[in-house]
């Protein structure tokens, strides 16, 4: 029996461990971690994976629908009609009716390049990504604040804060770290409104009310500013707006922010008098903060609280790396270009700094214009029915599109609403140059090996666009037929080869951790320095400085009494991923909504009963899970799930927040049934 072992890279969520993989006669058979990977530790999605590669219900050929039935095609036919419809909008004049989402897919991989330049070659400005509703907001806030996207540096931090980020869940490496800093004397603080495993050792646990975290981060800037607590030389020399700030900061006390939060105002100055004093001291927050209607504004007021207490570009504090200059194709953009993208006029910023339509953008024409302005929209490795907010909004306005065309490994929610689909490759099925810089501040280059050839009929994602730019003539693209001739071209000018990753078998490490480079670079904003006070939102028309306003939740708080907060992480699942793999469902079979023992007992509801949650938007029928680990006025739902289960029922978007177009998927009022 022909036996291997192939090295390769878990893709099964955005940590990104290393595989080995044997593999027998060409079939995988065992997954382990890599031990020469700097994260080797896969977790249960990582054992999965061969339940993943080997699902019987993956799509196996193109299918193309007649009469509302799907019927299987032939690759060529498939990218015939595909060719066809684009080339309609080219010669209509119209090629910005042309738009794509792109998610997991190819979000963290070097392969995520390959739509942005075909779709400047095509000459439409309307792609978006998973990231217009997760992760953007807080690139905004950090890249206004900072002119960077910052993420923690734990190693040597004297103080930690976990905000509303539960890394048993989202990301288990981080745990050993945060418990080997406390070893060590580091002082934790975990700010949430639920009680997370981390919580239950923390110096400080602070059960904060959902939505409310930048009045809090405002009153902390007031404790620290007003006590003169914070890093004098650095705001002297490289911040511009500090005495705006601190005129600003004066209205948020913590006794007035005590009442708006739930956290008493003692605990708001011991938290912000800790954070300021343990030097060097980090912020882990991620993705919750931005998922509120302040959500951009939120993040800047952490941003100011790193940038003034000196914690911005260090060991033990929030860092970042210069990921990997790679070649790219030259392009040439015509004047008109990004006039043509939607949201101008509603998120400037938005477009501006991510260079991406935001999805929300394209729901908006679909369903608002008598002519939309998008016809045909290409949906790789995403499922905006699972994942987009207002599910039978999105519904409404995925029906009214010419041509929808979905890619991906099973039949999803919204492939089923398709035209066309097209059965995509799992990463173990594929190459992929990986830069642990873009998301891991690791300045690594992995390129994995392809572990077993594709199932007959599917394709990895890149060859769909590598396909459609040779059948358009749209010279310029990236040479070659293959994704390994593209990766060479990519590498041209890095120093690096393919086969210098591969020797090296953990990858190349392609720059030291340098910290403090602003020292001699300044930062990436208009005046070359921390702004508190930014300049860019004065000409956006936005409020300059971190600024918390309540916004109400749409419904009637004596209706609606409780607050709603969704997208808590599970380690079975990724987003709307993987809730097919039964090894996987074992451990976390069915989609539930969180509720504090004396809620439930107020409305006469069990562990384990079937409850309706309801907002303005819809309901869900969930499983109840009774607990103490979370606020009282609080329901935490599940999201990912399909169907009757899917969290984006309950999720309006009639208030956006006014630079990232974010919904609050965090903090909407809801209400509890016991269902019969």
């Amino acid at each position: 029996m022909a036996e291997n072992l192939v090295k390769t890279v878990c893709g099964m969520c955005g940590v990104g461990c290393g595989l080995d993989i044997t593999v027998e006669d060409g079939r995988a058979v065992k997954v382990q971690g890599m031990k020469e990977h700097v994260m080797r530790q896969p977790c249960r999605r990582g054992a999965a994976v061969l339940d993943f590669l080997y699902h019987p219900d993956r799509l196996k050929t193109p299918l193309i629908k007649e009469n509302g039935k799907f019927r299987e095609i032939g690759w060529e036919e498939a990218l015939n009609r595909l060719t066809e419809n684009l080339r309609h909008l080219q010669t209509s004049g119209t090629p910005e009716a042309l738009g794509a989402f792109f998610g997991d897919q190819l979000g963290l991989r070097e392969t995520r390049h390959l739509p942005k330049v075909f779709f400047k070659l095509f000459g439409s400005p309307n792609l978006s990504s998973g990231a217009s509703h997760c992760h953007y907001a807080n690139e905004i806030g950090m890249r206004l604040t900072l002119g960077r996207c910052l993420v923690p540096s734990l190693r040597g931090a004297k103080c930690i804060i976990l905000w509303g980020t539960n890394p048993n869940q989202s990301g288990h490496p981080m745990v050993d770290l945060v418990k080997l800093q406390q070893q060590e004397g580091t002082k934790l603080i975990v700010i949430d409104p639920r009680k997370i495993p981390l919580a239950k050792q923390a110096d400080y646990y602070l059960p904060i009310k959902p939505g409310t975290d930048g009045t809090l981060a405002l009153a902390m800037l007031n404790v620290i500013i007003g006590e003169g607590l914070y890093d004098k030389d650095f705001v002297d020399q490289w911040a511009v707006g500090f005495d705006e700030l601190t005129d600003h900061i004066k209205q948020y006390t913590p006794d007035q922010v005590a009442s708006i939060t739930g956290i008493d105002a003692v605990t708001i100055r011991e938290v912000a008098r800790l954070y300021a004093t343990q030097h060097p001291a980090s912020i882990v927050h991620f993705s919750s903060l931005e998922h509120h209607v302040n959500g951009v504004q939120t993040i800047r007021a952490v941003s100011c609280l790193i940038a003034i207490t000196g914690n911005y570009d260090l060991p033990g504090g929030n860092a970042y790396v210069d990921s990997i200059k790679f070649n790219t194709p030259p392009l040439s953009i015509g004047p008109n270009f990004y006039a043509k993208r939607l949201g101008q006029d509603k998120f400037p910023l938005f477009n501006e700094i991510v260079d991406e339509v935001q999805a929300a953008c394209i729901v908006d024409t679909l369903i608002n214009d008598s002519d939309p302005k998008i016809k045909t929209l290409i949906v790789q490795g995403a499922n905006p029915m699972a994942s987009w907010p207002d599910t039978q909004k999105t519904r409404r306005a995925l029906e009214k599109l010419d041509f929808l065309v979905v890619m991906d490994v099973f039949m999803t929610e919204t492939a089923e609403l398709a035209h066309m689909v097209l059965p995509a490759a799992t990463f173990l099925e594929r190459v992929e140059l990986i830069d642990y810089g873009y998301f891991q501040t690791i300045p690594l280059l992995f390129v994995t090996n392809k572990v077993v050839d594709p199932l007959p009929g599917v394709w990895p994602d890149w060859k769909l666009w590598m396909e459609l730019a040779k059948r358009l003539n749209l010279t310029g693209f990236y040479p070659g037929d293959d994704i390994e001739e593209m990766i060479t071209f990519q590498l041209n000018g890095t120093g690096y080869s393919i086969k210098d990753i591969r020797d090296s078998v953990r990858g190349v490490f392609y720059q030291p951790k340098v910290m403090k480079r602003y020292l001699k670079e300044g930062f990436q904003t208009p005046s070359g320095k921390v702004e508190l006070y930014s300049t860019k939102m004065v000409k956006a028309g936005v409020e300059p400085l971190p600024t918390w306003k309540e916004i109400p939740a749409p419904g009637d708080p004596d209706q609606y009494p409780l607050r709603l907060t969704t997208g808590a992480r599970n380690q079975s699942y990724t987003h709307s991923q993987f809730h097919n793999i039964l090894s996987l469902r074992k451990a976390y079979p069915e989609p539930t909504a969180e509720i504090h023992q004396k809620t439930a007992g107020d409305l006469g509801i069990q562990d384990g009963d079937k409850v309706f949650v309801e907002t303005i938007a819809g309901r869900t029928r969930l499983n109840a899970v009774v607990t103490e680990d979370i606020r009282e006025d609080v329901v935490q739902v599940t999201h990912g799930w399909p169907g009757d289960g899917n969290a984006n029922l309950l999720i309006d978007d009639m208030v956006r927040d006014n630079v990232s177009g974010f919904p609050a998927y965090k903090s909407k009022r809801c209400r509890l049934i016991r269902a019969s």
